[in-house]
């Protein structure tokens, strides 16, 4: 156990996620510095969201 943790206790059951969920980062991984139209459909179809969210997101975009 680190010092920190012996000094704050109530700082040990950070990080620690009990109900065992969560996504993966694949498409943070893959995206490129900035946004532009091309990234925004690159993390969509890597999160195979439906046609008429990426349009929405592509036109928030605008």
């Amino acid at each position: 156990m680190s010092d920190v943790l012996l000094d704050r206790p109530e700082l040990s059951g950070l990080g620690v996620y009990e109900f065992g969920w969560s996504d993966s980062d694949a498409a943070g991984a893959s995206a490129r510095r900035g946004i532009s139209p091309e990234v925004v459909t690159d993390i969509s179809n890597l999160k195979s969201e439906p046609e008429w969210m990426l349009q929405r997101r592509l036109k928030a975009l605008e």
